[in-house]
């Protein structure tokens, strides 16, 4: 049974499975189109993977759409949504009157343009299933891991009505356990303190989660006296003119200057830091009261993109299995649209899903471009060559095999430097017009984890995807400054052989070469764009010099005539 499973809503992308049920492909519409969370169908991952596949949508046997189960509440959702309404004053029942009519529209819009590209392809109605965001986002967790029962704890803005959940699963099954409400939005805060500080919401909440380190916690915001925890739900209580649960652009009637006119009694990197401290406080006393302390513990949905969240959560009992979804933003819910229909045991052991390209097609590029190139026949040769120019304090590219899935570069689309040299992360994030204060992270080989983080186990899955930030240990920090936030922590890429053979010698020779542990390994991409997927893409950022040579495919080294 071949399923093919898609989102066309921010981040849209698309997964299959093949004929034996399991999932080797994944893209995300960004890489091809080049635009940044591309909203829409995701055509070109589609027509990619059907190409890899050597099939047609004719041959495809389901169609899971995870964007939205519906335009309305299920009865379950009317039932809790009503009751919480009964519940507010005048002010707060008219807001949330408002957020379900546009969430209403939101889903309406997304769910015709994919019942137009039903029609436009001729499919089957009988294929089509339609799948609750959330449970999506809980599914995509499960299928990324190897444990086989626990509880998942969901959040994003908001997807079916919902902004958090809690489940309990064993093997498929899967029971929600609590939901909170899109009133009730934790990320519709933090996103609207990102646009409060001239940022995008859906895009540069990690600017925020870096500027936190910096500042200090302020008790008198008036963003403290929003959110708590009544027995197992997370409340918000909006303060008139102050939140709203939808992200701050000028519409809902609403005066936005009120609530920037209270941001400005700050600095930006204290506000930073409060809303960092609300996230953390809220999400921690919901997970006690509702989760087993011993219970393996799953993440999903854009919340977790939150290193430092994770590791707050990770710390109420550093001994449980925890795991936060690789892609754990929408660009993921396909991931959990096909496990539904597929038996556990199909797991996807890494995020290195999609397009990959041959030696003839890169070197067609690079002539077409007119970029200088040399052929190595052994890679221990063009290793050589890169590890001295990474102690010159060269940026490399590297552009090897299938492109990662999901938001980070696990070395197949990365931009390599040194770890060693101080001060080099402004000069790296000056060339990729990237924010000074935002941290860079390492990529360390397993077998010397335990000398450069504290408290590492492992078993610990959360390293092999940045997922979590680890305090350093006082060696490390003084090696590899590069490597280290201001509070000396790390979120480093964990590589083990199994997951990524090619750069795991590359590093060990550099270890042996230079007697450095860890490289630095940051997304190849300039600021605001996708991160690299063609050829083309890579020999564009030599060309805007993001970087000094490009590693293409192991054995092709190509620079810029100078």
């Amino acid at each position: 049974m071949i399923v093919l499973s898609l989102t066309n809503n921010n981040e849209a992308s698309a997964s299959i499975c093949d004929s034996q049920k399991k999932i080797i492909f994944a893209a995300s519409e960004e890489r091809f189109n080049r635009i940044k969370n591309f909203s829409g169908m995701p055509n070109n991952s589609i027509n990619f993977l059907l190409r890899k596949l050597n099939i047609s949508l004719k041959d495809v046997d389901k169609i899971v759409y995870c964007t939205h189960e519906s335009i309305y509440p299920n009865k379950k959702m009317f039932f809790q949504i009503n009751n919480e309404m009964r519940q507010l004053n005048s002010y707060d029942k008219e807001v949330f009157k408002k957020r379900l009519k546009t969430e209403i529209e939101f889903n309406r819009k997304h769910i015709n343009i994919f019942k137009k590209w039903i029609k436009l392809k001729n499919i089957n109605p009988t294929k089509i299933f339609y799948m609750d965001h959330h449970e999506a986002h809980a599914r995509s967790a499960i299928i990324c891991q190897k444990k086989k029962k626990g509880h998942i704890l969901t959040a994003d803005g908001k997807g079916g009505f919902t902004s958090s959940a809690i489940w309990k699963f064993i093997g498929n099954q899967l029971t929600c356990i609590s939901r909170n409400s899109t009133f009730n939005s934790l990320g519709y805060l933090y996103g609207n303190i990102t646009i409060g500080l001239g940022y995008k919401a859906e895009r540069h909440e990690g600017k925020i989660t870096g500027l936190s380190s910096y500042g200090k916690i302020i008790n008198n915001m008036c963003i403290n006296n929003i959110f708590f925890v009544k027995k197992n739900k997370i409340v918000a209580r909006n303060i008139k003119k102050i939140f709203i649960p939808f992200f701050l652009r000028g519409r809902n009637n609403w005066d936005i200057s009120l609530f920037k006119k209270e941001l400005n009694k700050f600095a930006d990197k204290d506000i930073a830091a409060t809303v960092q401290n609300i996230l953390e406080t809220i999400f921690l006393k919901y997970i006690k009261i509702n989760i087993p302390k011993t219970s393996n513990l799953l993440l999903g949905g854009g919340i977790f993109a939150n290193v430092k969240l994770n590791r707050k959560i990770k710390e109420i009992n550093s001994n449980r299995y925890i795991f936060v979804t690789p892609p754990m933003s929408d660009c993921g819910l396909s991931l959990g649209g096909i496990h539904k229909f597929i038996k556990n045991k199909n797991i996807i052991k890494n995020m290195y899903l999609g397009p990959e390209f041959s030696n003839k097609e890169i070197i067609k590029e690079l002539k077409k471009k007119k970029i200088k190139f040399k052929i190595f026949e052994e890679e221990n040769e063009i290793n050589k060559i890169i590890y001295r120019k990474l102690k010159k304090k060269k940026l490399v590219g590297v552009f090897n095999g299938k492109m990662e899935f999901g938001p980070r570069a696990l070395c197949n689309r990365s931009i390599i430097f040194s770890a060693k040299y101080r001060g080099i992360n402004n000069i790296v994030n000056k060339r990729l017009n990237r924010s000074e204060f935002m941290p860079f992270a390492p990529v360390c080989l397993d077998k010397f984890s335990f000398q450069n983080f504290k408290n590492f186990k492992k078993w610990d899955d959360l390293a092999k995807y940045m997922t979590v930030t680890y305090n350093c240990t006082k060696k490390f920090v003084t090696n590899y400054p590069s490597a280290c936030h201001i509070d000396k922590t790390a979120r480093p890429q964990i590589l083990y052989k199994n997951d990524n053979l090619w750069f795991y010698q590359f590093l060990d020779g550099f270890k042996k070469a230079t007697g450095e542990t860890c490289l630095m390994n940051t997304s190849f991409n300039n600021h605001e764009e996708p991160i690299v997927c063609k050829p083309k893409d890579a020999i564009d950022s030599l060309k805007n010099n993001n970087v000094d040579y490009i590693i293409f495919n192991k054995n092709i080294l190509a620079y810029k005539i100078k």
